[in-house]
């Protein structure tokens, strides 16, 4: 009777006690409390810390000892971690993937992965397509980018597939060259492109198809007829990234000048430029022609740049560029177009268009207000001027380039009193060799849509 007496005083103290912290072995997969916890449960291959060493605290959510879960281990980067990986070291939080990858369950999450980025740089995805993995074009990058308005083609493609076929460019325009209107819509099936300034130093020109002149060049003086200008290899170099046509200064052993000349084929039209920055020393003719050596015709086109006469008229009261009109027969007529800017401070491109039905001139591929594509006809008899006539060259000439004194007072003046130097940037010619009658000359199988566009 006395002991059911005393458990009777003992019950109300005990229900007032706090919880009993335990020590004895539990097992924490029996009622597991978060998403870790029940993975490690499922795969109990895992070593994990004894439960009986450290404290297990009772919750209303079962039982859980944070210290005992073991953290996982970085992943090979760009590779998802399979569940039944083994895990280790917690990764760095550098290598923690993104808020965005999925952790509904452990089955498709992504635990220590690094994120997986293109391989391609965002600049060389391309804005438009569709592309091929091989025709992803390459990015544009300083050195492609085009030489301002003074050069019209110069960049290369970086990539054939990135640009249409039919481009100045590309590998294949075997179907020739068309222009657009401003250039009379012309049409032309072969050029010769030459870009100075990735040719070395001291480049042989008879390996890039251009001849060095030896010959008198230009006419003799009207103040001495005995003043013979003759071109010599020595004024003509590939240095700097152009191609320099010299005028050495003063008179010294007889005047020497530089010519260059296209005439591994004969054009019998096309369009021709050059980019090119004068000499503004006085004393010589810097030109651009086209010239024929058939006996007894004068075919010829003339773009003169002459040093006394670029910012002020030269005593015969010419300013300007030289633009001259020659027919087979002879018969000439020419004008003067002022530069619209200094020609003598940068590279400007000068274009002859010898077209099938005109002749036109261009400066930056504006064109000039040059001499109508008529001759007046002088009657040899009377010396009366004749009616007007075509003046459109039609016979097969060379393409030249050159730089010259005689010491004409009343044309180029000079000697220079100090070397005088033409420099040449690039050449772009585009030409037919067949009779100037037959136009256009359409390359077997093309057409003029088929053609790359060049202007």
């Amino acid at each position: 009777m006395l002991t059911i007496y005393l458990l009777a005083l003992l019950l109300p103290t005990l229900s007032l006690a706090s919880p009993v912290h335990l020590t004895a072995r539990q097992d924490p997969c029996a009622s597991p409390t978060d998403v870790a916890q029940s993975w490690l449960c499922e795969h109990p291959e895992i070593p994990t810390a004894p439960v009986d060493s450290a404290t297990i605290i009772a919750g209303d959510s079962g039982t859980v000892n944070p210290s005992t879960v073991q953290p996982l281990p970085p992943s090979v980067p760009g590779t998802e971690v399979a569940p039944s990986a083994p895990v280790g070291s917690v990764p760095p939080s550098s290598d923690i993937p993104p808020t965005g990858t999925s952790l509904t369950s452990a089955a498709t999450r992504t635990m220590g992965v690094k994120p997986t980025y293109p391989a391609t740089s965002v600049s060389a995805i391309p804005l438009e397509g569709p592309f091929s993995a091989s025709e992803v074009p390459t990015p544009a990058t300083e050195s492609t980018i085009p030489n301002s308005a003074s050069s019209v083609s110069a960049v290369e493609p970086t990539s054939s597939a990135a640009l249409p076929s039919n481009t100045p460019g590309s590998s294949d325009c075997s179907c020739g060259y068309s222009f657009s209107d401003k250039f009379n819509s012309a049409y032309y099936p072969k050029s010769k492109i030459i870009d100075f300034s990735t040719i070395p130093d001291g480049t042989d020109l008879a390996t890039l198809g251009l001849n060095v002149s030896e010959s008198t060049i230009g006419p003799a003086s009207v103040a001495d007829p005995s003043a013979r200008c003759v071109g010599t290899l020595e004024n003509v170099y590939i240095a700097g990234g152009v191609l320099n046509i010299k005028v050495p200064a003063g008179a010294g052993g007889g005047l020497t000048a530089g010519e260059v000349i296209f005439e591994e084929e004969l054009p019998t039209g096309g369009v021709f430029s050059m980019e090119a920055k004068i000499d503004k020393t006085e004393g010589t003719c810097q030109s651009l022609f086209t010239y024929t050596t058939i006996e007894g015709t004068s075919d010829e086109l003339d773009m003169e740049m002459l040093g006394n006469n670029i910012f002020k008229p030269g005593q015969n009261g010419d300013q300007g560029i030289g633009l001259s009109n020659y027919q087979p027969d002879g018969a000439k007529d020419g004008a003067h177009a002022a530069y619209p800017n200094d020609p003598t401070a940068d590279f400007n491109r000068y274009t002859i268009g010898w077209f099938s039905d005109s002749n036109k001139f261009y400066y930056n591929d504006e064109e000039l207000k040059g001499p109508e594509p008529h001759c007046k006809y002088y009657i040899p008899t009377t010396g009366e001027i004749g009616s007007l006539t075509l003046c459109l060259p039609v016979n097969p000439c060379s393409i030249v380039i050159n730089n010259w004194s005689n010491g004409d007072p009343g044309f180029t003046q000079g000697p220079p009193a100090q070397d005088n130097i033409l420099q040449v940037r690039k050449l772009e010619y585009y030409y037919q060799t067949e009779e100037h009658s037959i136009y256009p000359a359409l390359a077997p199988g093309c057409s003029v849509e088929n053609a790359c566009q060049a202007s």
